[in-house]
Parts: C-alpha cells; sequence; structure tokens
C-alpha cells in the first residue's frame, strides 16, 4: 500500500520534534530549511525543498538577498505544500543601500509586497530585519516611520504574521535588541566551534522569544570527517557531522537549526541526524572540551556566506577560507594545498593589496587581510 519513500516520510514526520517559535506561538520543526544554498536548476531547487517538507522540515528561512531563492521557494510551495511550512523571508537596507534600498516604513512595506509576489503567496509567516550589524542599523530599523513600522503595517494588513531579526551585532548589543521586546524570533550563528552567542540566547528564552540558530556546521566545516576529528567525541562512534547538529539541537535555548541544503542527500542525511538521540550531558562535556581546543587555532572562521564577495581583485576570498581552516583545523593540508595551487595566480591571496572592503562587509567580523595573508604563505607551500 505504501511505498519506501513513504514510510520513510511517515517515520520520520512521526520522530521530528516540533518546537514554539517563541510569542509568535507557531510550531516548526527542530530542524529547518535554509534556502541560500539552493541548486542553480529550478527544477531541482523544487524538489530539494518539497523532499525536505515530506520529511518534516516545517519553517523555511528565505531571503530577497539570496539570488532567485524566494522564486524557487514560490514554486516549490505550490500543489499545498504552502500550508504545511512557517515562511520567512527578509531585507536588509543597508547591505542593498546601493541599490536604492532605503530604512522607510513605506520602502520596507513595498519591499514586502515584493517579495510576496516573487514567492506568489497571499502572506508571510515571518518579516525579518536582516543583518544588523551595529547600534546604527538598529536604531534606523526602530526609528519612527522606519523599518519595523512598515512591517508592523504589514501586520495589520494581514499581509505578515509576525517580525524577526537576524543580527551580527555584539553580544552586549543583541541583548538589548532582545529586550526592546520588538522582536518575536531572533536569527543568530551559532555551533560547537563559535559560542558567541549563547548569553544572548539564554536573554532570548528568558523573554520567550525564538531563536533561530544560521551556520549549524559553521559554513559546512563541521559537516566534513576529518583525520584530526575522526572520534569528536572520546569513547563515542557519533560522526562529526551527527555530533556538530546534535550539539545545536539539544541546545535548551534553541528553537530550530537551520541547515544549507544543496542535494537531497544533504536533506536526508540532517533530518535522520535530527532522529537519533541527544547528546548525553557526559558526550556534550566532552565535545564541548574537544572543541575548545580546536577554537584555540583559529578565532576567526568563514561561514562561507560569501557577504564578502565581489573583490575588487577578484580574490576568491571565500574559497580561500574555506581551503585555509579545512588545512588548519582539521587537517585537510595536502588537499587544501593542491586546491589553492589550483585557483590562478590572479585570483589567489597573494593579490590582497589589504583595501579593507571585505572586511567592511562581513557579517562575522573576520580579519580578511590578515587570514588572506595566512592562508597564502600556508597552503602556497610545496608538500
Amino acid at each position: 500500500m505504501f511505498s519506501q519513500v513513504d514510510r520513510l516520510i511517515m517515520k520520520v514526520n512521526h520522530i521530528m520534534e516540533y518546537r514554539i517559535l517563541g510569542k509568535s506561538g507557531l510550531k516548526v520543526s527542530a530542524l529547518s530549511i535554509g534556502a541560500m544554498r539552493l541548486p542553480a536548476d529550478t527544477e531541482k531547487a523544487v524538489r530539494l525543498l518539497r523532499r525536505a517538507v515530506d520529511l518534516g522540515c516545517t519553517y523555511i528561512d528565505t531571503s530577497r538577498g539570496y539570488p532567485e531563492s524566494e522564486i524557487k521557494v514560490g514554486k516549490a510551495l505550490k500543489n499545498g505544500y504552502r500550508e504545511r511550512v512557517v515562511l520567512s523571508t527578509k531585507c536588509s537596507p543597508w547591505v542593498w543601500k546601493k541599490r536604492g534600498y532605503t530604512t522607510s516604513a513605506d520602502h520596507t512595506r513595498s519591499k514586502i509586497e515584493e517579495s510576496m509576489k516573487r514567492l506568489d503567496v497571499g502572506y508571510l509567516d515571518f518579516y525579518q530585519v536582516w543583518s544588523v550589524y551595529n547600534e546604527e542599523n538598529f536604531k534606523q530599523a526602530t526609528a519612527a516611520g522606519g523599518m519595523v513600522a512598515g512591517i508592523r503595517q504589514a501586520i495589520k494588513e494581514g499581509l505578515v504574521g509576525h517580525v524577526g531579526v537576524t543580527v551580527h551585532t555584539p553580544v552586549g548589543l543583541t541583548k538589548i535588541i532582545l529586550e526592546t521586546g520588538i522582536f518575536e524570533a531572533i536569527t543568530v550563528s551559532f555551533n560547537v566551534m563559535n559560542l558567541t552567542y549563547e548569553p544572548a540566547m539564554a536573554t532570548a528564552a528568558k523573554l520567550h522569544i525564538g531563536v533561530v540558530v544560521m551556520n549549524p556546521f559553521c559554513g559546512g566545516l563541521l559537516a566534513r570527517q576529518s583525520n584530526t576529528l575522526a572520534a569528536p567525541i572520546p569513547g563515542s562512534s557519533s560522526p562529526m557531522k551527527t555530533a556538530a547538529l546534535r550539539f545545536v539541537l539539544d541546545h535548551p535555548h534553541v528553537t530550530t537549526a537551520i541547515s544549507g541544503f544543496s542535494r537531497i542527500s544533504d536533506i536526508e542525511e540532517d533530518v535522520a541526524i535530527a532522529q537519533t538521540a541527544p547528546l548525553t550531558a557526559k558526550e556534550r562535556l566532552l565535545l564541548g572540551h574537544r572543541f575548545s581546543q580546536l577554537r584555540k587555532k583559529s578565532d576567526e572562521l568563514c561561514t562561507q556566506c560569501g557577504y564578502c564577495m565581489v573583490c575588487p581583485r577578484n580574490i576568491e576570498i571565500k574559497t580561500i577560507m574555506h581551503l585555509k581552516a579545512q588545512a588548519e583545523i582539521f587537517g585537510f593540508t595536502a588537499w587544501a594545498r593542491k586546491e589553492y595551487a589550483a585557483i590562478p595566480s590572479e585570483k589567489n591571496a597573494g593579490r590582497c593589496n589589504r583595501c579593507g572592503k571585505c572586511e567592511k562587509k562581513c557579517t562575522n567580523h573576520v580579519a580578511i587581510r590578515k587570514q588572506l595573508a595566512k592562508a597564502h604563505a600556508f597552503l602556497g607551500k610545496e608538500e
């Protein structure tokens, strides 16, 4: 009567954990869908998104700033899929200032409507103030007649259900943002290599604000098994990817973790991990201790968001930063050096003239110029 796939879907839907997203009252899956890195091919993207929903993932995070993402998500949500998900999109006027974006309420209201047309939906569950970097961004968004006012107007009109915020601000300012009571959910970066926002997550939980985690695999670094981390938890057989995702999902203040799917196999692997038993207190302690040692090797990790691009000198910043981390932290030195050698000389880190434009756009405040110099010296060596 049921196919093998149907049985798998039924099994996962039975086991997938669902949690309440803060004051919004919306129920979302512990594992969510990140729509930033969807396949270029629209049909493949639609199949991938629907597979994720069929396997129990119900929260979708997209953005006007992710190329064609809203359009692909919109196509995937046809045929009854829209009613099965909590849909969130967002925009950042300071990131897109050169494109004519402003922080005014009217402009925000118009951008909400544009996103709805691209998604081809009648309402949005969440609209977020995206990529708040500093106090100036926050004040602009919350000023009278500002971005939040535009979102509230859309809520009053029934176009949007709830308001959220994604931040890259210092922890102290993040707590202040939470304490205003404006937002019903906050999206922060958190993983076993980056615990920066843990105090802010505790504040959010106390205020009944949903916590959405981005970068649970630290830009993909923790999704690849390495010899260095063949056994990330001493005495346990859990592979690195399982340990990394469970570390996030098991955190008491995390509502949902966004995984940036680009292949159906990614979805199926991550959903399977979401079904496994939580880490024990001892396993969590051992994993934390192991990674405290690794964090000392690099306190500036690239999450592969790509916001630093395009470099004025066409340097492959994102790729180079990834190779550096894979070599220094996870032991893939020979592979990383081979990959670096394949980058054309006119695009490698030796071309950097230290203009600093990339650092101004980096959401993680990485000292990119310094890291590129180190990468060139380390990766440029012959084996």
